[in-house]
């Protein structure tokens, strides 16, 4: 715990009051005079709040969602809620509704940011996050977890190991009797190649040297015992004892290392005297599929065309190809087809972009900037804080040398200056933390003032090598 006049309480303490201590400068004026149901009122428990939550560290009630600020104000004003303070506000930053994120993306209103739809038999937590409209959030009893189904009208439509089962009326593909989802969470494929270290194997992600086979295998190893990884849909499946058991699935496929895969179905092929080199594979597969290969192969299978960019890895997007067909090709259209630490430069309505950048310098979220940065969403650029003019770890004796902050005794004995929380949150590996100034904290409840400030999660101003985290 630091000490001075102004205390800070203990991390665990300050990042529950994180939600409620930021000081709002958008929110209307409340008063415990107000309504039942009023963001900012004191209370004890949720039942004084009306139906919103009672933060049991600064003892006021909180929104949790724009619905509930909607409904307490129906004019249209003050109507997000601020998940930093738990006040309802006139805007807030990032997104708010669904329409605001490419298609193939939901609106996380808890981090204000457009997340990717996810696929069957991922985590979920609602409707909106799983891929189609129609594809649902649903209990596994046996886990007690939920997991994204996927609309189905035929077991055809379902990967294996599915079926489709009827779920509270709608059609859903689910995993069958005596399986769950654990089978279906993205497995690692073994690439099977030659290795005596794991350094032969750095080119296909994910894997290491398997010192007992010499061959390269997936760094998770997730299948039950009786399966493997199946190398085109990444899935746990039953593994095969003989070509006969490929055969009964499709006759084109044979077993290879204990796995169904279809033989030399297309590969990409060099330059000959009668034929141009086809690095794609594509020309050999049928007209109305492509060639799909595994990271650091040359031989595929051939795949039905993507549709959209939501299909092809971050990264690339669905685009035609010269003869026709379609596929997943570098590029991007928005900064989200992006990795966080780049953004899409070039793109317009007619031109796809690239995913550009430099890591510490370009950013789509704080959290790939240094420390005391903070991410420039219009620019994309990564902005250190300042000591000087900003405040954010300024060498103080007092609080008079720190603005609207406080002179804090960090660990060691080094005192520093806090800096009120801002609406948008605190830098890259800073957090806000409730400090106790003119009192002492009893238990969990300081017996003076509180103020919501921004301190170094690690409680010092310089990195290992002695330098300043914030700008001068």
């Amino acid at each position: 715990m630091l000490r001075r006049t102004a205390l800070i309480a203990p991390l665990a303490t300050a990042l529950l009051a994180l939600t409620a201590a930021c000081d709002e400068t958008n929110s209307p004026t409340r008063s415990d005079a107000g309504g039942l149901k009023e963001p900012g009122r004191s209370c004890n428990v949720d039942d004084e709040c009306g139906g919103l939550r009672c933060d049991q560290v600064r003892k006021q009630c909180v929104c949790s969602s724009d619905e509930e600020c909607a409904e307490l104000h129906p004019a249209g004003d003050f109507i997000f809620c601020n998940n930093f303070t738990g006040r309802c506000v006139e805007q807030v930053a990032g997104c708010k509704a669904v329409y605001e994120c490419r298609a193939g993306a939901y609106c996380d209103e808890q981090v204000r940011a457009c997340r990717t739809r996810k696929g069957f038999c991922e985590s979920c937590s609602g409707d909106r996050e799983c891929g189609g409209d129609a594809d649902d959030c649903l209990l596994d009893d046996h886990l007690q977890a939920l997991f994204c189904g996927k609309f189905c009208t035929t077991d055809s439509d379902c990967a294996e190991g599915a079926a489709c089962t009827d779920v509270a009326g709608k059609k859903q593909c689910w995993p069958k009797a005596g399986k769950n989802c654990k089978i279906f969470m993205g497995c690692i494929p073994d690439s099977k190649k030659s290795c005596h270290s794991t350094a032969d194997c750095a080119d296909v992600p994910d894997q290491v040297c398997d010192p007992g086979s010499g061959v390269c295998v997936g760094r998770l190893q997730i299948c039950p015992f009786g399966q493997i990884c199946d190398s085109r849909s990444k899935v746990c499946v039953d593994a095969c004892g003989s070509d006969a058991d490929c055969v009964a699935i499709n006759s084109n496929w044979r077993c290879v290392n204990r796995a169904c895969e279809p033989i030399g179905e297309c590969a990409a092929t060099p330059a000959t005297s009668t034929k141009p080199a086809d690095p794609s594979g594509d020309q050999g597969c049928s007209t109305d599929k492509v060639c799909s290969f595994n990271p650091g192969m040359t031989v595929g299978i051939c795949v039905p065309f993507c549709r959209l960019d939501e299909e092809c890895a971050q990264g690339s997007v669905c685009l035609p190809t010269s003869d026709g067909r379609r596929k997943c090709q570098p590029g991007c259209r928005v900064p989200a087809d992006c990795p966080l630490d780049r953004t899409c430069v070039g793109a317009s309505l007619a031109t796809v972009g690239t995913c550009q950048g430099s890591t510490g310098t370009t950013c789509q979220a704080d959290t790939v900037c240094p420390v005391c940065a903070t991410c420039d969403l219009t620019t994309n650029a990564c902005t250190r804080r300042s000591m000087r003019t900003e405040g954010f770890c300024r060498t103080c004796a007092a609080d008079g040398d720190c603005g609207t902050g406080h002179c804090l005794q960090f660990k060691n004995g080094v005192r520093r200056c806090g800096v009120p929380c801002p609406p948008t949150g605190c830098p890259n590996g800073f957090t806000c933390n409730e400090i106790c100034v003119g009192g002492v904290y009893e238990g969990y409840q300081c017996t003076g003032s509180t103020f919501a400030e921004c301190i170094p999660v690690d409680q010092s101003c310089t990195n290992l090598a002695g330098s300043e985290k914030c700008a001068e």
